[in-house]
């Protein structure tokens, strides 16, 4: 047995208003409603519930947050960027945090917020030649793989996370200005210790 993935909860103040806003705003569709009482939104993966306020809830502006878990840092940026400019209201800004989380947070007009985010601590180790052919016509010099994290940052193409020594007969010059055939130098030659893996929650 295998538990699926849970469905949140939204309280709203109007689940037929509510579920035009989704729809407009957010690119959900309302699958089906019950009255004014609740009704189902999916958007690809993800389905939510939207359930009316009880009067305790609307009096102490009970609300929700959604964390969702995006595939990749550039799927993150993609769905800000997308509702963004639908209007949706985005009360976090879209960062990559100290504690390795490329994220933003949204929020509905009832006041539920989706925190929208991805770990960047899983992102795959991207190999790339990071080198330049030497003058020097040597013939047995290595060549060091350079594998490194691509980012979606302004600015940032991507941030080394360390070197491995290739075998091949042509000589190269690694970016960081190595001889050709000798080691890269200690800062690229080891993993930097991995980042602080707490979260604020």
């Amino acid at each position: 047995m295998r538990l699926p993935q849970p469905v949140p909860e939204l309280p709203v103040s109007d689940v037929q208003a509510a579920g035009k806003s989704y729809a407009r705003l957010m690119g959900f569709s309302v699958d089906w409603a019950y009255e004014d009482s609740l009704a189902g939104i999916p958007r690809d993966d993800a389905r939510v519930f939207l359930r009316r306020r009880t009067p305790e809830e609307a009096k102490e502006r009970y609300s929700v947050r959604v964390w969702l878990n995006m595939g990749s840092s550039a799927e993150v940026d993609r769905l800000h960027a997308e509702w963004k400019e639908r209007g949706v209201l985005i009360v976090e800004e879209l960062q990559t945090a100290p504690y390795n989380l490329r994220e933003f947070t949204a929020q509905d007009p009832d006041g539920n917020r989706f925190r929208v985010f991805y770990d960047m601590v899983s992102e795959p180790l991207i190999p790339t030649l990071e080198s330049a052919t030497s003058s020097s016509g040597c013939s047995n010099g290595p060549i060091y793989l350079t594998c490194s994290v691509a980012t979606s940052l302004p600015g940032v193409r991507s941030v080394s996370r360390g070197t491995s020594q290739l075998s091949h007969g042509g000589a190269s010059v690694p970016s960081c200005g190595c001889s050709p055939g000798a080691p890269p130098p200690p800062h690229l030659g080891r993993r930097s210790p991995e980042p602080s893996r707490r979260r604020p929650f």
